[in-house]
């Protein structure tokens, strides 16, 4: 079961957002979807630290691209980050951020195993 939590802080632009457990796409547009409604920020933290990625499939992948691609203009010009605990995770996280590259996003996405670097480079610092 995909479990989400979400943080915001407005001073700096940021959401953050936490998965935990068994990964599915449709809590994951779902909270997509939320966010662009509620009014998003202009930088984004995936952590998927206590993720299991492995259940999504490529389909799935391109389907949350999609999502994304439907709101980034709410974004454009952010950043988002992609937290990630493991390496086959780091693939997975790699192979979204490969789509959104290809359907032309327009934010930056990249994905780091360290929160301290993902926040510093979100913020300008690095």
């Amino acid at each position: 079961m995909t479990e989400i939590d979400h943080s915001i802080v407005t001073d700096i632009g940021l959401t953050t957002i936490r998965v935990r457990g068994a990964v599915r796409v449709e809590p994951l547009a779902e909270a997509l979807l939320h966010l662009a409604h509620q009014g998003p920020t202009l930088h984004l933290l995936w952590d998927f630290t206590s993720a299991d990625l492995s259940t999504l499939r490529e389909r799935q992948l391109s389907q949350l691209v999609f999502v994304a691609r439907q709101h980034a203009h709410h974004r454009r010009g952010g950043k988002t980050a992609m937290l990630v605990g493991s390496d086959f995770d780091f693939g997975m996280a790699r192979m979204i951020a490969t789509l959104s590259d290809q359907h032309e996003q327009m934010v930056e996405y990249r994905i780091f195993r360290c929160a301290d670097t993902a926040t510093a480079w979100l913020e300008g610092r690095g």
